[in-house]
């Protein structure tokens, strides 16, 4: 399953070409106990990945919780966030990681360092939303500054998240 989905070495070789097959065996492996979070975290930041197979292995590293899997999602926020070439399609990926980290419940600097990142413009709406909601679940110290800014945003929705998440952090 592990090599249907990342092949070997740093060519990927024997990884399937297919991304439906590719999301299926992730989805088995999701399945399997005792993978460990070092296969799904390889596969979430490989940048040659379909975006598709990396939403599903954010979720699958949030799945297996902890502080490694929040550093990992928070540093795929950031590399996805500072990638010059990402387009449209890259944010189902932010998307994904800030709701894993949120699923994490990792209140660190670093988890808020990167749910803040994602929280500022010229991110699309559903990244900046999603990030003020990860943050109003998690309510991690010194959230204030960037629900706050949250609560400013020209997006409705981003607004509403972050008075949402005010409301119940009350920091």
């Amino acid at each position: 399953l592990t090599r249907a989905v990342a092949g070997e070495g740093k060519e990927l070789a024997g990884a399937d070409g297919s991304e439906e097959v590719r999301r299926a065996a992730l989805a088995a492996l999701g399945r399997c106990a005792g993978v460990p979070l070092a296969t799904f975290t390889a596969i979430l930041g490989e940048r040659r990945q379909p975006i598709a197979v990396r939403e599903l292995a954010a979720a699958l590293v949030a799945k297996h919780g902890g502080a490694d899997a929040a550093k990992a999602l928070a540093a795929t926020i950031d590399d996805v966030l500072g990638d010059p070439a990402a387009d449209e399609r890259s944010v189902g990926l932010a998307v994904a990681c800030t709701r894993g980290l949120e699923r994490t419940g990792d209140t660190s600097h670093p988890v808020l360092v990167a749910l803040g990142e994602a929280a500022n413009e010229p991110l699309p709406a559903q990244v900046r939303a999603a990030a003020m909601e990860a943050i109003g679940r998690l309510c991690p110290e010194g959230a204030a500054p960037a629900l706050n800014k949250g609560a400013r945003d020209p997006d409705g929705a981003v607004q509403r998240a972050a008075h949402a998440a005010l409301e119940r952090c009350h920091r």
